[in-house]
């Protein structure tokens, strides 16, 4: 099948390739992955680089993007955790500070 009909299916497509005669297929796909030193119009539309040649390169490409995506949704979680807690604790110490105000204030009067 060609690259743009797998992308009207629906497929998130990822070409690999040195821009040399594939470069319609780099351009429709999704993520383009440009090994070795390719034509300068194509490495300045690429969304990949890589330098060296070697495929295996792809798929550290994609375990590292992968681990870094979980870091940033773990820490997405942490922090709103932490402001949500912190926000639920200050709104009990400005509620239990603004009564004590308040039975302050009245019994002075």
């Amino acid at each position: 099948m060609h690259v743009q009909e797998l992308r009207l299916q629906g497929h998130v497509i990822a070409t690999a390739g040195d821009s040399v005669n594939d470069a319609p297929a780099l351009a429709q796909a999704n993520v383009e992955i440009m090994m070795d030193a390719g034509t300068d119009v194509a490495m300045s539309s690429v969304r990949v680089l890589r330098a060296k040649g070697d495929l295996r390169d792809i798929v550290r490409t994609l375990a590292l993007s992968l681990a870094t995506m979980n870091n940033i949704r773990q820490n997405l979680f942490f922090a709103f955790a932490y402001n949500r807690r912190n926000s639920c604790l200050r709104e009990r110490a400005v509620s239990v500070a603004g009564y004590s105000a308040i039975a302050s204030t009245s019994t002075r009067i």
